[in-house]
């Protein structure tokens, strides 16, 4: 073994607290696109964006992000065998963005509550 093998080591509680960073920042990034995609549906569309908000938040972007922090998730072994959870805890979320977007202004616009299509979980 050589001199600078040692130096490279972490410590145990180096390792874990980077480990909890980064568990942390990729929730919070997950959590931040999802919410500037709900924001962004409110206050930044009118009736005529539909498609273009759904292409771009709906098929293209948050799918991507999705794909992204899956792979973040699986090669950092984050939570052990319970990193499994987050597949359908993604899912839940993009089901949650269409309803909270698209079916929550159906809602408002014709005073019915629909209630939220699980087949979008699958998605």
């Amino acid at each position: 073994m050589r001199k600078n093998d040692a130096s490279h080591r972490q410590s145990p509680q180096t390792v874990k607290s980077s480990d909890r960073k980064g568990k942390i920042l990729t929730i919070l990034f997950y959590s931040a696109v999802w919410a500037i995609a709900m924001v962004a549906f409110w206050f930044f569309t009118d009736g005529s964006d539909g498609f273009g908000y759904s292409f771009l938040y709906l098929w293209i972007l948050l799918p991507a992000v999705t794909f992204a922090v899956s792979l973040i998730i699986g090669k950092n072994n984050y939570w052990g065998r319970k990193k499994w959870t987050a597949a359908p805890v993604l899912g839940v979320m993009y089901m949650l963005l269409e309803y909270g977007t698209f079916s929550m202004a159906n809602n408002l616009a014709f005073g019915k509550v629909n209630m939220p299509c699980w087949d979008m979980l699958a998605a």
